[in-house]
């Protein structure tokens, strides 16, 4: 998207600038009634966030495993279908662990609606003051993930992300403010990933710099120098 489409909309959808792919909007608009048998809660279809990719994206051992499921999901189905994404619960499980490491706005901003004490302490957060969340402090603490540098999608099994408090995952926050499109970003990515993942082998290109180094210049998580990937295609 130019930066004249983002400042100026209106003059935008007056030129008729595209913002995306047509074939991209193609195919989510085909998925779309697909999702609606089975969503009741109204949120809008766009995606706000970007998500990257885990710390190391080399082939390994959760790479073979999510490859797996998603050759016996696809044996299944026959192709991509709302339900189909819907069954890849490794996959969701990486792709929280990876949310967890790198969530994609690494602070968030919510506004006190009443005075409140913090426990064990003589501070009052008035109401009206500006709070600010430090998601990634939360995600990298050892109370709620012990060894929090490891990359383990196991901390998201059903059994695991029940012992935890609900708020110690807030890649796109939560409550009432919660990102809209939340669902839609989720879903593309295991789109994405499944279509990759079934044809090729992923592999670090050496423009990546290791260990990756997340830059100040930016309000979304962004690696510095970017991440670069080889795709070596499948026999």
């Amino acid at each position: 998207m130019s930066q004249g489409h983002r400042r100026f909309p209106a003059i935008g959808r007056a030129l008729g600038a595209k913002v995306i792919n047509p074939g991209v909007s193609k195919f989510f608009y085909k998925m779309v009634p697909d999702r609606k048998n089975y969503e009741t809660r109204k949120d809008f279809l766009q995606l706000l966030i970007e998500l990257k990719n885990r710390k190391d994206p080399t082939e390994s051992s959760n790479t073979g495993k999510v490859r797996h499921e998603i050759n016996a999901v696809m044996a299944k189905h026959g192709t991509i279908t709302y339900d189909s994404m819907n069954e890849m619960k490794y996959m969701q499980q990486v792709i929280d662990e990876t949310l967890r490491m790198y969530p994609p706005v690494p602070i968030i901003t919510r506004q006190c609606v009443e005075d409140y004490k913090v426990p064990d302490s003589d501070t009052v957060i008035e109401r009206g003051t500006m709070v600010l969340v430090c998601i990634k402090a939360i995600h990298h603490d050892e109370k709620y993930y012990p060894n929090p540098d490891k990359f383990d999608p196991d901390r998201f099994t059903e059994e695991n992300k029940s012992r935890r408090h609900h708020y110690s995952h807030l890649p796109f926050g939560q409550g009432h403010r919660i990102c809209i499109g939340e669902r839609f970003g989720i879903m593309q990515t295991k789109v994405g990933l499944t279509t990759i993942l079934k044809n090729f082998n992923v592999k670090l290109n050496n423009k990546t710099k290791l260990p990756l180094k997340i830059s100040t210049k930016s309000i979304i998580t962004r690696a510095e120098g970017d991440i670069w990937l080889n795709l070596e295609k499948l026999n």
